[in-house]
């Protein structure tokens, strides 16, 4: 079948089989077009062959190479015939799209999109057969046997190649016998690794299960994640929709696949391939068991559409229980962390104090161990782990010398400065990158997050005309509890929370223009439906809280946390970008890291401080 959106060299794959030997055959892929073009391969017998990669985007005018393994077989087919099949599949993409905007959604016929497909055979080739190994004594002439007899008869002569064609055949022998020995002694080894790596495999399923069954967060963290000041339950929610991190549980529910002919599973039609105290293995596992195991001769040339089909009826199923899985793990874990956020923000003081701190604690190792990565890493060289870690101290110290003195400007460029000098008079050679992202830890961190200790506990100014505060109870404070930090922390998340929510929303309604390569699935027109649902809660809450008094106070209210959100999330959406991962971490199971859910608030604290300070003295702080 043609393709006009890429050329493909070779039209078939060749493999010069050989067993219990890896063979891997390359396939070129060039563009035609002058557009981005996106590909993905795809194998009806997938636990047998490895494509390296599986997915990609092809330059105009230029190629990618595709490697494509084939695992070490045991047995070779009698007539050294192969029924296999690949597809590869090509979509025009956007312009500037790499591996990663790569999605499963791009090569679905059913949402309009034009996807070439083209279908690869797979042939095996004979290796060359060495030559016959033959000592030199028994070649012509060589042997002195071969001229001399001992009686001097000529017949002798006739009589000494037939001895030297024995010895030949007495050696060839001996050699089928060492090859013999040396296959099964490579084949008992083969079984032993093959042994020991399922064994690692079905240890791994058991450690994720537990995690699974467990919540995914280990009991030191509850407290911790309890006190977490940085995200709310709304915003936890409505992000259920826009991370696609794949789920780290395991359905407990078994996949019932429809009847499909030819496919089968391991170990039998209703059992699953392993069970243990903890449940069925993943859905995944038997998922891909099963295409694996499909008859290839149900997969001819003129049924490989249908099995194609099967299998992305299979995939769509399985993505649907995922994402099932996905959102319940969300809302319970929304829940879970919505509700002890709103009660460190009432309380304040210390308690505000210390969650935020050991937020900023487990965001700054999340930091840290994202300038290691590999992404980053391989460009610049990282900071020693020491220094990573002092820092990490230093940041969650910064929170509670604030509300203690009130200023540590000094206090931060004393810890930069020893920082610095630490760098310097490492062993080695130092570098400007551990200098550079060690620095913007510490300000990204540690300094910036301060800001929302002295928005909350440090304007202390009770804000008078608050309807909410003269019902307040005294036992929990009363009226005075009210104070302008506590109303301005409440309208600056509930801003960040309105920004990500109707952004969201316009996003999927009206969505048509990235708004930037960094994260693709953001468009202009959410952003702006952001922007107006920002300002329209702000200026509601204002009206509500009767602070600030001031209509053009909250419209700028409202866009400086607008605007603090959105380049927030775009900058730690940059530092993961490089690094290469999905998620800052793992501890929240379902939503990621500290800083995926703490994020657009980094900036935001500090704006709405600035603006606080230096605006609304015109004002009045009421």
């Amino acid at each position: 079948m043609s393709n006009e959106l890429l050329t493909i060299d070779p039209v078939d794959l060749q493999f010069p089989f050989e067993l219990k030997k890896q063979i891997s055959c390359s396939l070129y892929l060039g563009n035609k077009t002058d557009n981005y073009v996106a590909f993905k391969v795809k194998t009806t017998n997938p636990k047998k062959y490895c494509v390296r990669p599986n997915t990609g985007v092809v330059h105009p005018r230029s190629s990618s190479e595709v490697l494509v393994t084939m695992q070490a077989q045991k047995e070779a087919p009698a007539d050294m015939q192969c029924k296999d099949k690949f597809l590869l599949q090509c979509v025009v993409a956007s312009p500037g799209a790499t591996p990663k905007d790569v999605t499963h959604e791009m090569f679905s016929k059913e949402a309009g999109h034009r996807v070439e497909e083209t279908k690869l055979r797979v042939i095996y080739v004979a290796p060359p057969r060495p030559p016959s190994p033959v000592r030199e004594g028994s070649e012509e002439g060589s042997s002195p046997r071969a001229s001399v007899s001992d009686n001097g008869n000529a017949s002798d002569f006739t009589a000494a190649p037939r001895f030297s064609a024995d010895r030949v055949d007495a050696q060839d022998n001996s050699s089928e016998a060492r090859a013999l020995v040396t296959r099964l002694t490579e084949e008992k080894n083969s079984a032993v690794q093959l042994n020991n790596r399922l064994q690692q495999e079905l240890d791994q399923l058991k450690r994720e299960s537990k995690r699974s069954q467990s919540g995914g967060i280990p009991f030191m963290y509850v407290l911790l994640v309890g006190l977490i000041a940085m995200a709310s339950f709304a915003e936890l929610v409505l992000s259920t929709s826009r991370c696609t991190c794949p789920c780290r549980s395991f359905s407990k529910k078994p996949l019932i696949l429809p009847p499909l002919s030819g496919l089968r599973l391991v170990g039998g039609d209703t059992k699953p391939l392993f069970r243990s105290g903890l449940g069925p293995v993943s859905v995944k596992r038997r998922f891909l068991t099963a295409v694996a195991r499909a008859e290839s001769d149900q997969l001819g040339d003129d049924d490989n559409a249908k099995g194609i089909d099967r299998i992305h009826d299979l995939q769509n199923v399985e993505d649907k229980q995922k994402k099932a899985s996905q959102l319940k793990k969300r809302v319970i874990f929304g829940i879970g962390i919505g509700l002890p956020v709103g009660c460190v923000v009432l309380a304040g003081g210390w308690v505000f104090t210390v969650a935020l701190a050991a937020s900023v604690f487990i965001g700054s190792r999340e930091y840290f161990e994202l300038v290691r990565s590999r992404g980053i890493a391989k460009g610049m060289t990282p900071p020693p782990r020491y220094v990573s870690r002092v820092c990490s101290v230093i940041c969650a110290l910064m929170p509670i010398l604030t509300l203690y003195f009130g200023n540590i400007d000094i206090l931060v460029t004393s810890a930069a400065f020893l920082v610095a000098i630490a760098l310097l008079v490492q062993r080695g050679s130092p570098r400007f990158a551990q200098l550079s992202s060690t620095m913007f830890g510490l300000f990204y961190c540690g300094y910036l997050p301060c800001f929302w200790v002295k928005l909350r506990c440090g304007l202390a100014a009770p804000a008078l005309n608050t309807g909410i505060g003269r019902t307040w109870p005294i036992l929990l404070g009363g009226q005075a509890h009210w104070t302008v930090g506590l109303v301005a922390t409440l309208i600056s998340f509930s801003g960040v929370i309105a920004t990500d929510t109707f952004a969201f929303l316009g996003g999927k309604a009206f969505g048509r223009t990235p708004l930037t390569s960094i994260s693709p699935k953001k468009t202009w027109e959410g952003t702006i439906v952001g922007l107006v649902g920002c300002i329209a809660i702000t200026i509601l809450l204002s009206r509500s809280l009767s602070w600030p008094q001031s209509l053009f106070s909250s419209i700028a209210f409202g866009f400086l946390n607008f605007f603090g959100s959105v380049f927030g999330d775009l900058t730690e959406s940059m530092i993961k970008r490089d690094a290469g991962v999905k998620d800052s971490g793992s501890l929240i199971p379902g939503h990621g890291g500290i800083l995926d859910r703490v994020d657009s608030y980094i900036f935001t604290g500090a704006l709405a401080y600035s603006f606080i300070k230096t605006s609304l003295r015109l004002y009045g702080v009421r």
